[in-house]
């Protein structure tokens, strides 16, 4: 695929995917959903990318959706007979698909991170973000609901009571409270948050067994939605696998060696 609204690189087992419409503070179009979800897959499927990072070009992360694109997507529902989500989403394209991604996907919130943006952040496995980003859900300030499963995620991240008032005020939230409610992992200086995401992902890159990373993300995105005996018989049977593994035994002589570790994924 070729990409018009981001821009996609790899350098040292890190992939960084850039909103890249900075004079639009990188709202997204009808194409932007797409290409991130391909750059992901891309990352995903490349054996020497251990991670991704995902930031906005210029003083946003995204302003959401271009207001210009959501009138073109209602009126070509509307001659339809489809509803507007029903017709985006026929595409194939929901950020929940980054659940399902076998590695790492860190968001690098350096400004404005609001509707579609504050979506795709949420559903990234960790979230950095500069002491000037503000996030929120203002799809009811603009007659919306939320969408892309939001409802389901963000109660499991930041607890029901603050998820209930975030998606029925739309306010902003501002980068200290995101981070003392849970929204963000990581608070950073003004201009740091990418800096920051890439030092989180080459410390995986380089120190963390990519198969175990993946085997962590599964079991944690599994454990939502199961009882405690299955997550502990889920936990039981990738810990054997594990110990057989040569990722295992690359471990354990790293360590007593005193070296950094030479995992190799398997």
């Amino acid at each position: 695929m070729e990409y018009r609204d981001i821009t996609y690189e790899t350098s040292d087992g890190v992939a960084l995917i850039t909103l890249n419409r900075p004079h639009r503070l990188n709202a997204f179009t009808l194409a932007t959903d797409g290409e991130i979800l391909d750059a992901l897959r891309r990352a995903d499927a490349d054996d020497a990318v251990r991670a991704a990072i995902i930031t906005g070009a210029g003083r946003a992360f995204s302003a959401g959706a271009d207001i210009a694109v959501l009138e073109e997507v209602r009126g070509q529902a509307a001659a339809e007979g489809r509803g507007v989500i029903t017709a985006i989403r026929d595409r194939g394209n929901t950020f929940s698909n980054i659940l399902a991604l076998r590695k790492p996907v860190i968001a690098a919130i350096n400004g404005a991170c609001v509707g579609m943006a504050f979506n795709l952040a949420v559903y990234c496995d960790i979230r950095v973000a500069a002491e000037n980003a503000r996030m929120g859900l203002v799809f009811v300030r603009r007659g919306l609901t939320t969408e892309d499963g939001v409802n389901w995620i963000l109660p499991r991240i930041i607890g029901i009571g603050m998820a209930i008032e975030l998606q029925i005020t739309g306010r902003l939230v501002a980068a200290r409270e995101a981070l003392a409610i849970g929204l963000v992992n990581h608070l950073v200086p003004e201009g740091q948050a990418l800096a920051k995401a890439q030092e989180i992902a080459m410390d995986i890159a380089r120190n963390c067994s990519p198969a175990a990373v993946m085997e962590g993300k599964r079991l944690a995105y599994e454990a939502l939605s199961c009882d405690l005996p299955t997550a502990v018989a889920r936990c039981g049977e990738t810990t054997d696998r594990m110990y057989l593994s040569e990722d295992f035994k690359e471990g354990v002589r790293a360590f007593a060696e005193g070296r950094p570790p030479r995992f190799i994924g398997r």
